[in-house]
């Protein structure tokens, strides 16, 4: 019987420690998924540094209840429409048409439509739409 309990105790400590590394290398697997999906976000993605050209699509609500008055980032009240536009206007600043960034704009008041489809490294042509 001696022997008998001993084997059970052997087999016991066997099958903890394979639970443990299994458990190991779910999470070992879990945080590379993690810093694969992460990856783009470090940076990763381009050679030497380079980020490769963008395509901005800018939604701009323009219906009814974006002529509402809105505390502004100076503390004047501003529609929320000329807030949108601004911000917009901020994105279309941040974009380099040389690195062949491109941008639409897509006015949402009323059905959706597209103000500056497709996509277009003008950035005059999306900031006059927007203004």
């Amino acid at each position: 019987m001696r022997f008998v309990m001993e084997a059970y105790r052997q087999q016991r400590r066997r099958l903890r420690l394979e639970q443990w590394l299994l458990l190991a290398v779910r999470c070992v697997l879990i945080a590379l998924i993690a810093v694969g999906v992460a990856r783009p976000m470090f940076g990763g993605g381009a050679a030497g540094g380079e980020r490769g050209s963008r395509e901005v699509y800018l939604l701009v609500d323009n219906g009814i209840a974006s002529a509402t008055a809105a505390p502004g980032s100076d503390g004047e009240a501003a529609s929320e429409l000329a807030v949108s536009v601004e911000r917009a206007l901020g994105q279309l600043r941040g974009l380099d048409p040389a690195r062949g960034d491109r941008a639409a704009l897509i006015s949402l008041g009323g059905p959706a439509r597209g103000v500056v489809l497709p996509a277009t490294a003008d950035m005059g042509a999306g900031g006059a739409a927007a203004a």
